[in-house]
């Protein structure tokens, strides 16, 4: 297994060392076993049984058409290998993919090199109109070459579009990829994707990155690992990124960054130097009592750091530090002080002092000490424990009993900053949110500024959405461990202090005899040959009023099929989080009412086959927010966590309402398309085209117009106004944020590093700049001959119904 793994056929350079190919393998012979091991555990299904597996030859000769011969049988399917031996073979891995085989769990060997000068068909690997069709194996290059790959596309491009697979041992030899996110290997590497010994020499020119283009980039995008790989111009000056890659804004694949870097006549402290240093710890004097805090080592700042709590700068802290070795090293840190240098056996340890300045500080004694590792482990893993919030002064604001923790999200959970979920024993007013039980701590790995969540949710107050979302900045500890910046808020639920909704749960609880719901059994209902189905709990009793409230989640990629449910007509998915173990009364009202809506979404005029108009069933106000919103920011991540709310026809409307936005992780990153995308048109959410169903009707693009111009126009420019300065109640200046909260983030960079606050503030606000402008122009040019426009070469352009682009005018 080993041999498949290694660098084979080509040199790669090692800044360590200044050397490339054997020489610099040879060098790194430690760090070499750290590379084979994550790749190992990529193929790790793949290490049973490696004698009894299968090889297929000649794809191209297999009379398999467009479809890699991919045996039904479920563990014939996890032994198979999968050989490249010709373009031809190429060309039909290629169709594969796109067609929806993701090869998980399968290893793909490339067996010669590869010339596809003479191709003339698409040969990006992943469908761009699904992102979920997308390479999830190990493709091996086995040390071989692709040349003249030639890639031209309106969307995100590299060799793989979209990767969450393992790609290694491949050299891109000649070529030119050009996209709005370009990369050789990958456009974008997901979480859990690793390039491993990769190189390139083809010419990327990527309109996302402008400072980038005419560059080689191995990913446009990274959010996976990029190690043991280079691109051209970084033997002469050092910059090659072996390390892992994660936590980054966008990577711009290997741009450079090496964690590690050490200069030969700069005395830094290495990794190995910190590996000695077994605890590091300082006292704080909270209350009348001592809190102990760990330090970290941070590569950002190539120090042993301290994240002190605000309210202490001026504090004596005792620090400790213990040695492998056994020795152990007590001094005082003196108030104000912000550096130190400890001296051990010859090596010097250089240590910071940050201390938080505006952002409250959340302390967690949980009842494990592992507790860290065991949340991470395990999303369904919970921890009891004890909450403390210390005001921006350093005084307790209270303390409170925690039911439980544990892990929130779905494929941020896979990210190393965890988000949580909180629940505690007794309803409780975190900093001015309201008194509830529960909340959400959000880590935003992919936006370590957290900033997307943060401008968002006080845009979102500014808008004026009904229930909007309080949030604030906190630095958490966790037993003692500093964790970083994360955004304290409350959770979509049913309650006084958020969605102020007839409580329907708790109603239905009063009815039934066994103390949880969800102890009933479930059933579920499929309409055979169709996509429609439905799950329900086989309760006792239903309250005679089913018609609320409810909160359902539109989630196509991780709902939770044992709880309550229903699929639509078009495939849709709805979880319903506020009615988790619903009735079936309960989830077919709410079933057939969403049904009856989606029908009149698209039919043509409108009205359903009840002779009922599509606004009958919805609130179109705030359907048109919710629309502005994931389109103002980009945000494309709308195939789970899009939430709608209904109450009671008793003391409600009797409408469905669209929520704020909830996940806000992907948005606001991309510039390139900031004055040409549209994110209801490129949206992968099935089925396919149901953002843009709502813009085919002239009313709801009327309304949408309204409130742009009414609501998202004036909030946008207060933002952008630097005189703007401070709102509790709705969006600051943009420059404000970036002066009260910089320290803090800072700190947070330090634990994670990663993009600059700084950094990415001002990239929001050149893609705010631009979206203000372009929508605004888009916007008011609506007619019924178009669906959509957009702008490119300073050209406006008009898509009719048949998707055909036809220059238009300025009015």
């Amino acid at each position: 297994m080993a041999e498949n793994i290694e660098n084979k056929g080509f040199a790669v350079y090692n800044a360590e060392t200044n050397r490339t190919g054997d020489e610099a393998m040879d060098a790194k012979t430690r760090k070499n076993i750290e590379y084979l091991i994550i790749l190992l555990i990529s193929a790790a299904v793949l290490a049973v049984g490696w004698s009894n597996r299968k090889i297929i030859a000649g794809w191209g000769n297999q009379n398999t058409e467009d479809t890699m011969p991919v045996t039904d049988d479920a563990a014939e399917k996890e032994d198979l290998i999968l050989e490249i031996n010709s373009v031809e073979d190429y060309l039909t891995f290629v169709r594969s993919v796109n067609k929806g085989n993701t090869y998980k769990g399968q290893y793909v060997n490339l067996n010669a090199d590869l010339d596809l000068a003479e191709v003339e068909e698409d040969l990006v690997i992943g469908n761009a109109e699904n992102t979920q069709y997308c390479f999830q194996g190990i493709f091996d290059g086995n040390g071989h070459h692709l040349s003249n790959v030639l890639i031209t596309s309106d969307t995100d491009a590299g060799l793989f579009r979209n990767l969450e697979g393992t790609v290694a041992n491949l050299q891109v030899e000649s070529g030119d990829f050009s996209a709005p996110l370009a990369g050789a290997i990958a456009s974008n590497t997901r979480l859990g994707s690793c390039i491993l010994n990769c190189g390139s020499l083809a010419t990327v020119n990527g309109q996302l990155a402008p400072e980038q283009e005419g560059k080689t980039l191995l990913a446009g995008e990274s959010r996976g690992e990029i190690r043991n790989s280079f691109t051209p111009g970084q033997e002469e000056t050092a910059e090659s990124l072996n390390q892992e890659v994660r936590g980054l804004d966008l990577t711009w694949g290997v741009d450079g960054w090496n964690l590690w870097e050490q200069e030969d006549d700069v005395p830094a402290l290495t990794t190995e130097y910190a590996d000695v240093v077994e605890t590091a710890t300082a006292e704080v004097p909270v209350s009348l009592s001592a809190v102990s805090i760990q330090g970290y080592y941070s590569a950002e700042d190539k120090s042993w750091c301290f994240a002190i709590p605000a309210g202490y700068e001026q504090t004596e802290l005792a620090v400790t530090f213990s040695f492998t070795d056994g020795d152990v090293s007590q001094f005082t840190r003196e108030p104000g002080q912000k550096t130190y240098e400890l001296e051990h056996e010859g090596y010097t340890y250089p240590i910071t002092y940050l201390t938080a300045e505006h952002a409250a500080t959340m302390m967690l004694d949980l009842d494990r000490e592992d507790a860290v590792s065991y949340l991470g482990a395990d999303k369904q893993n919970e921890v009891q424990g004890t909450c403390m919030i210390l005001e921006t002064n350093g005084k307790v604001n209270q303390t409170a009993r925690l039911e439980k923790i544990k892990g929130h999200g779905n494929d941020s959970f896979r990210a190393p900053k965890k988000s949580y979920n909180l629940s505690f024993t007794e309803k409780q007013d975190l900093l001015g949110m309201g008194a509830a039980k529960d909340y959400v701590l959000l880590a935003a790995y992919r936006d370590n500024s957290l900033l997307s969540y943060k401008l968002t949710y006080d845009l979102v107050n500014e808008i004026g959405m009904a229930y909007a979302p309080s949030s604030e900045f906190v630095h958490l500890y966790i037993n003692g461990e500093y964790e970083g910046v994360y955004l304290l808020t409350g959770k979509i639920q049913i309650g006084k202090t958020r969605f102020d909704l007839k409580d329907l749960k708790t109603e239905t609880k009063e009815l039934n005899s066994k103390s949880e719901l969800r102890e009933y059994a479930h059933t579920t209902w499929k309409n055979e040959g169709f996509y429609a189905q439905r799950t329900w709990y086989e309760l006792d009793q239903t309250p005679e009023d089913v018609t609320g409230g409810y909160i359902i989640e539109l989630d196509n990629e991780d709902y939770d099929r044992t709880k309550a449910n229903f699929v639509s007509d078009r495939n849709l998915s709805f979880m319903i989080p506020s009615m988790n173990w619903a009735s079936q009364s309960q989830v077919y009202y709410i079933a057939d009412f969403w049904q009856d809506f989606e029908n009149a979404l698209y039919a043509k005029d409108g009205y359903n086959d009840k002779g009922k108009y599509y606004t009958d069933y919805i609130d179109l106000e705030s359907f048109a927010d919710q629309w502005l919103f994931y389109e103002l920011n980009e945000e494309n991540s709308v195939n789970s966590s899009v939430y709608y709310y209904k109450d009671s026809d008793i003391c409600g409307d009797g409408k469905l309402h669209a929520s704020w936005p909830w996940d806000m992780e992907h948005s606001l990153a991309r510039e390139g398309g900031a004055a040409s995308s549209w994110f209801a048109a490129a949206s992968d959410l099935k089925p396919e085209g149901y953002w843009m169903q709502f813009y085919h009707h002239r009313d709801f693009a009327e309304a949408v117009y309204k409130e742009w111009m009414t609501k998202f126009v004036p909030a946008l420019e207060k933002a952008l106004n630097p005189e703007t300065g401070y709102d509790p109640d709705g969006i600051s200046s943009l420059d404000w944020y970036l002066g009260y909260y910089g320290t803090d983030a800072q700190i947070n960079e330090s634990r994670w590093n990663g993009s600059g606050f700084a950094e990415k503030l001002e990239k929001i606000r050149r893609i705010y700049t631009v979206r203000l402008d372009f929508l605004t122009e888009a916007l008011g040019l609506y007619d019924t001959d178009y669906i959509y426009f957009y702008k490119e070469n300073g050209i406006l352009y008009g898509v009719n119904a048949q998707e055909e682009s036809i220059p238009v005018e300025n009015p």
